[in-house]
């Protein structure tokens, strides 16, 4: 219904900002995230593990201390 709409737009937008983002990045936090997106630190978490379950991020740090870079294919990651 509408509210897999609202999801479908929201994705869109992050995907949007993402892209943009590691234009000029070649990492992000979890806080990075969040101010990106102006997301509550919870709902960060649950997008961050939503992306990297779909393929689009990939943690390249520690599991404390996760860094997240774009899998292949996305955000302009091409190689």
């Amino acid at each position: 219904g509408s509210e897999m709409c609202i999801r479908d737009r929201s994705d869109k937008e992050i995907d949007r900002r993402l892209t943009s983002y590691f234009s000029t990045h070649q990492f992000l936090t979890r806080s990075d995230f969040q101010s990106l997106c102006g997301m509550m630190r919870s709902t960060a978490q649950l997008h961050i593990r939503l992306l990297r379950s779909e393929g689009k991020l990939e943690n390249a740090g520690k599991l404390n201390q996760p860094i997240y870079v774009p899998c292949t294919g996305y955000y302009g990651r091409d190689e």
